[in-house]
């Protein structure tokens, strides 16, 4: 059990510094779509989007960084309850070896 709480432990640490990273990142959404601009068939629909959308960039970019955020929450806790499962089927799996060894015996 020891060895799967430091797993978590260290898996926990590192959702904490992808959000940590994506919070601190230098390219704004502003010089994304300009990057997407530049794109031949992405930069059409971009520039549409601006001017037909009525949202403002700083929503989407709430939006996005919202999302990511509950996307690597959940992923970490099903990687907590991937990882009890696993070895719960492994423990059970020795407890049954044992047992057909005591009853062969």
């Amino acid at each position: 059990m020891a060895p799967l709480a430091f797993l978590g432990i260290a898996f926990a640490r590192q959702v904490a510094s992808i959000l940590s990273a994506m919070s601190k990142t230098t390219l704004t959404y502003p010089d994304l779509l300009q990057r997407l601009d530049t794109i031949p068939v992405i930069g059409s629909a971009v520039g549409w989007m601006r001017e037909n959308a009525p949202v403002s960039a700083d929503q989407v970019q709430g939006w996005i960084m919202d999302g990511a955020q509950s996307v690597l929450k959940s992923a970490a806790s099903m990687g907590g309850s991937l990882a009890l499962g696993i070895v719960g089927s492994l423990v059970g799996f020795a407890m049954m070896l044992f047992l057909l060894f005591l009853s062969a015996a």
